[in-house]
């Protein structure tokens, strides 16, 4: 088979193809306008107040109570060492709070030093506040795509999260738990994060369940941490943990 010579400028034209890609197939700059349809990747952390609303908490408590939850979300959130363009501020949701976390956060960090310190503060506001004051936290950790407008963000996975954090098997757990929280994460987060023994964070304090949410099932991980208190021995508090792990009945399962 007989090749005819290239000319010079066919020599470099295919060299600068090769080289140059045509405009229409590079990746959009980060200065192109952000489509209404484009999804964005958030961490979410969402908390509930366990009984806001029981009928000895009134206005006036209920106002402390949230000033409490916002100062102890701001505490445990500054130990992650993060920039404040790095997460959301919480948003209100009457009787708890939303923080939504940028790619850029380490997802580990949500679960320690986060959780731990939350745990902590939940712990010592109650050693000193009045019991009507008491503060303990349902609490989920969720990743997911959403969407945002002028409204703020909503989404599938957004949708998920507060499913998970209404549903009976965490008020169950927490009900049942010494722990100033509990702590739902969903399989995603386990899979990338908790089975993977990161510092800080142990599977074994995880237990699968499955939680039905209005119109499907999702699997999730159970999670109580262990706070002593002044009332209450080390030895004691774990074993009302495991109470609360094993003693109770979980959805689907």
């Amino acid at each position: 088979m007989i090749y005819e010579p290239l000319h010079q400028e066919g020599v470099a034209a295919v060299v600068s193809s090769s080289t140059h890609p045509p405009r229409s197939s590079v990746t959009m700059s980060s200065s192109s306008p952000r489509l209404p349809s484009d999804p964005l990747h958030r961490s979410i952390l969402a908390v509930d107040i366990e009984g806001y609303s029981r009928p000895e908490r009134t206005n006036p408590i209920r106002a402390r109570l949230r000033d409490s939850l916002y100062l102890l979300l701001d505490q445990a959130i500054g130990s992650l060492g993060i920039a404040p363009d790095q997460y959301e501020p919480p948003t209100d949701q009457g009787d708890g709070a939303l923080v939504l976390f940028h790619p850029e956060v380490p997802k580990n960090r949500l679960l320690h030093p986060l959780i731990a310190n939350l745990a902590e503060g939940l712990a010592g506001h109650n050693v000193t506040a009045p019991e009507r004051e008491h503060i303990r936290l349902r609490v989920v950790v969720h990743a997911g795509e959403l969407l945002s407008d002028e409204h703020g963000y909503f989404g599938e996975d957004l949708d998920d999260a507060f499913g998970l954090l209404n549903s009976n098997t965490l008020r169950a757990c927490l009900t049942e738990t010494g722990s100033p929280l509990a702590l739902l994460v969903t399989h995603q987060i386990y899979e990338g994060i908790v089975k993977h023994e990161l510092a800080g964070v142990d599977p074994v304090m995880y237990q699968r369940t499955r939680v039905r949410l209005k119109r499907k099932s999702i699997p999730a991980w159970l999670y109580t941490p262990t706070i002593p208190t002044p009332q209450q021995s080390p030895a004691c508090d774990t074993r009302c943990d495991r109470r609360g792990h094993h003693g109770m009945r979980l959805e689907g399962i």
